[in-house]
């Protein structure tokens, strides 16, 4: 569900569609979502990209949504190295005194939403395999609309027809077949490359660009459930705003069963069951500044 879609169900359920209360239901969703996010290390955050080495070059761009680091593997034809983790600039400077090349990886440092590695590597095409967390990072950008799409099955490239793609859309999600596919690489306005290949192709799908959460998909119509509840709550409805905190409570219940810890178990911890306590994520704005 992209954010242009929970902004405008929080719309049509509100049944306000004034400008101030467009953005005021913006802000209660990445609220929401930020701090259930932050609320526990949810193991669905993590996350592995690889890329390629490239001869003489040192610094390789961070994913988008890089948030922290959990481990770093390169791959040199069979064998897998890991290499160790520069703490401090002083450190990575006095490794870096003189140009060193070679394709065995002994240190690498994280800086400035690069990935460095030292040795830098000498060749073309081993393969960097980072995984790392999720970040909440503020969804902003309504859907875009423009043109139509093509895709092979089993392709992880898309064509546009009357599309203007951009680089901003890394990161983004597009919609083919009825299915999102994350985008990884900006080719050209009309070329974009997807994470993953396609299942089902699509000869002219209607364009569909946009943000989305960074939930679990069954669980991300929690955040326009929630930012409801708090659009009620503070017009004093209480009988809309009980039953859409319901709604939110208990799609929370099941997040924390099904994502809480990497085990079968279906027993909700002890502190979870009292899911009242779970407003306490919102931080609940003062109602003076939602007139």
């Amino acid at each position: 569900m992209t954010f242009n879609e929970q902004y405008t169900r929080y719309g049509d359920i509100t049944k306000d569609s004034s400008a101030t209360n467009v953005i005021r239901g913006k802000e209660f969703i990445n609220t929401l979502e930020n701090n259930i996010i932050g609320d526990k290390d949810w193991y669905f955050l993590e996350k592995e990209r690889e890329a390629k080495t490239v001869a003489s070059q040192q610094d390789y761009r961070l994913p988008p949504d890089y948030g922290r680091f959990k481990n770093l593997k390169i791959t040199v034809s069979d064998i897998v190295y890991n290499p160790t983790e520069v703490l401090t600039f002083e450190e990575w400077n006095y490794l870096n005194q003189t140009t060193t090349t070679s394709d065995i990886p002994s240190r690498f440092f994280t800086s400035d939403d690069y990935l460095k590695i030292y040795p830098t590597p000498a060749s073309d095409g081993n393969t960097i395999g980072l995984t790392y967390t999720l970040t909440h990072k503020d969804m902003t950008v309504a859907d875009y609309t423009t043109g139509t799409i093509a895709n092979t099955a089993g392709s992880r490239t898309v064509t546009g027809s009357g599309t203007t793609f951009t680089s901003a859309m890394v990161g983004r999600w597009i919609k083919i077949s009825g299915r999102w596919f994350e985008i990884e690489t900006f080719t050209s306005t009309t070329v974009l490359l997807l994470v993953k290949a396609t299942i089902t192709g699509c000869t002219a799908d209607d364009t569909q660009i946009g943000e989305m959460s960074i939930l679990p998909g069954p669980f991300q119509d929690m955040l326009w459930k929630g930012a409801v509840a708090l659009y009620f709550l503070f017009k004093g409805n209480n009988t809309e705003y009980q039953f859409w905190q319901s709604q939110f409570d208990k799609k929370l219940k099941k997040l924390h069963q099904k994502f809480g810890e990497k085990t079968d178990t279906q027993v909700l911890p002890r502190r979870v069951r009292n899911v009242g306590r779970f407003w306490d994520l919102l931080r609940v704005p003062d109602p003076s500044s939602l007139s």
